[in-house]
């Protein structure tokens, strides 16, 4: 499952919660069905907006690559490059220890 998908109602999800809150707070409080609405209407699209922010952040925070997995990339690269050069050079890692 790609970070896509599992993000995928994310933004729908908090701007729903956010608007049943602003709805029982509405109702709690007797507040007119215009008020409501557009309190409602409101709030909704505030916190769509709000969720798009979320998801682009995460999305962004799970895409940066780990800096020890980096490194340890590194390190690897490191390792290979050596052991090319020391092949290159015509000696082996069997006559370096005199097994041949």
């Amino acid at each position: 499952m790609t970070i896509e998908e599992r993000l995928k109602y994310l933004r729908a999800f908090i701007m729903l919660v956010s608007g049943l809150i602003i709805l029982i707070c509405d109702v709690v409080n007797k507040v007119g069905l215009t008020k409501l609405l557009i309190d409602l209407l409101v709030i909704m699209i505030i916190f769509y907006i709000i969720g798009g922010i979320v998801v682009w952040v995460i999305k962004k925070a799970l895409a940066m690559p780990d800096k020890a997995q980096l490194a340890k990339e590194l390190e690897v690269s490191e390792l290979d490059s050596e052991g090319e050069g020391e092949e290159e050079a015509g000696e082996s890692p069997a006559d370096q220890f005199g097994l041949l």
